[in-house]
């Protein structure tokens, strides 16, 4: 009777030792590269060559070459830059991206290209064309400035301008700058 009382405790025990790994496993990302240097105790990740990101289960970041700063939550992606976040329904291409991990915000610069996907994540509903980006992952708030070309194909029109911020939750497009729209 009393060892059947020490299995559970021991089972309980285990269990939440599983569960505080897990959870601390999966606040990390997996860095995957041709080359890889760890200093400043572990809090400094740099990458180079093929370099594929994953953050969770969502989110997925290819790039050259990337630096990770553990201790602010920045990551830094440089060259032929892909971030996918299958949650959001996101796609971006960029030369650069700083993807601040633990504020769910990303800047993006030099030819940023935007694309939104539908539920099933097979068909583009919006692209986005613009020299730099920010996105607000948790607003789902997409700042564009310069060269921007937005092209809605569930509503079928197409806006220019030199700065745009797109509320995706409300489908709303602001411009505070000279905007033509076909």
């Amino acid at each position: 009777m009393k060892s059947n009382y020490l299995i559970k405790i021991l089972i309980k025990i285990l269990f939440l030792l599983y569960m505080s790994c897990y959870a601390a496993i999966a606040n990390d990302v997996v860095i995957d590269a041709k080359e890889v240097n760890i200093s400043e105790k572990g809090n400094i990740i740099e990458a180079a060559g093929s370099v594929i990101i994953k953050d969770n289960n969502d989110i997925k970041i290819t790039g050259d070459n990337a630096k990770y700063n553990k201790l602010e939550q920045l990551l830094e992606i440089t060259g032929n830059v892909k971030y996918i976040d299958t949650l959001k329904n996101i796609n971006l291409q960029s030369n650069k991206i700083l993807f601040y991990r633990d504020l769910k915000k990303i800047y993006s610069f030099n030819n940023t290209e935007i694309n939104l996907l539908d539920e099933n994540y097979d068909k583009v509903i919006l692209n986005a064309k613009a020299k730099n980006s920010f996105i607000d992952q948790n607003k789902l708030i997409f700042e564009l400035n310069e060269s921007v070309i937005i092209n809605d194909y569930l509503n079928e029109y197409e806006v220019f301008s030199e700065k745009i911020l797109y509320n995706q939750l409300l489908g709303k497009i602001n411009s505070d700058s000279e905007t033509k729209i076909n």
